[in-house]
């Protein structure tokens, strides 16, 4: 009796496991999208990655308020938090937290 319970408990253990994985694969999105500000506070934009978006677009308009505002001492910030442990995002998004430098 003890055995078909452990048996039945390992399968549901899996079960739930590879539903959660296939949920990851099926339903997440490419990451999660990214507010950034430049350390003055005087720019900030957010990434909109199901449009395309994504970091390298926040750097280069980064860059180009540094050079249409004619400022030099300022750095990009990420203002948005890291998403929740329980969340997939956390661990399939690849930015690091917000330190006031380059991500």
């Amino acid at each position: 009796m003890i055995k078909i319970l452990k048996s039945i408990l390992v399968l549901a253990v899996i079960g739930i496991v590879g539903n959660w994985g296939l949920g990851i694969y099926l339903f997440d999105s490419k990451g999660t999208d990214v507010a950034f500000q430049s350390s003055d506070g005087n720019w900030a934009d957010n990434e909109v990655l199901f449009k395309g978006r994504g970091f390298e677009s926040m750097v280069f308009y980064f860059e180009l308020y540094k050079i249409r505002c004619e400022v030099e001492d300022v750095s990009l910030q990420r203002v948005t938090d890291k998403p929740s442990i329980f969340k997939a995002s956390r661990w399939f998004d690849d930015y690091s937290q917000k330190n006031g430098k380059y991500l």
